[in-house]
């Protein structure tokens, strides 16, 4: 309802990635009830203080039972989430660490604006992208010395070119 959380699973020896990061408004693990294993099979964290709502099963599925409307909003959500999944595994396997970062970025950014705050710690950014955090540090610096993005105390993110940014994303991911 409010906050941020993460979803992540933990390796046995003590690595932690995060699957998923949830906003105000999102849900999560509604799938579970259509499998016969109804356990989940990831942890949830709130990142920062968060409100978050639960629905027991009966109500949850009553409330399937009698609106198609509510049905369809949810097959459409969970397609949505399948979807940035599907872009997820995409980017960590055929993308370099400078790419996804570039490509976080980017898709951060609020249609004309040249700033952002960025809501969700470097360290928590760097798990999401697959990285440790010194690498992520490290391709933050290169992007502000080759005048790509800055981010300044506070985590507020300037791309003084949208164009620019894209054309290294465009370079970064046939490299």
């Amino acid at each position: 309802m409010q906050g941020q959380l993460k979803l992540y699973r933990t390796s046995p020896d003590g690595n932690e990635v995060i699957i998923d990061l949830l906003e105000a408004g999102m849900t999560f693990g509604e799938t579970r009830v259509f499998l016969e294993d109804h356990q989940f099979h990831v942890s949830c964290a709130a990142l920062a203080e968060a409100e978050v709502a639960a629905v027991d099963l009966p109500t949850f599925l009553a409330l399937l039972r009698d609106s198609v409307d509510t049905c369809l909003l949810l097959l459409r959500r969970i397609s949505e989430r399948a979807e940035r999944h599907v872009d997820d595994i995409e980017r960590l396997a055929l993308q370099g660490g400078a790419c996804r970062v570039a490509s976080y970025l980017l898709g951060q950014l609020p249609p004309s604006r040249s700033e952002y705050r960025l809501t969700v710690a470097k360290g928590v950014l760097a798990t999401r992208l697959g990285l440790r955090a010194e690498t992520l540090s490290r391709i933050l610096k290169q992007l502000n010395a080759d005048g790509i993005v800055s981010v300044s105390s506070g985590n507020i993110v300037r791309i003084p070119s949208r164009q620019k940014l894209q054309r290294f994303i465009e370079q970064a991911g046939k490299a």
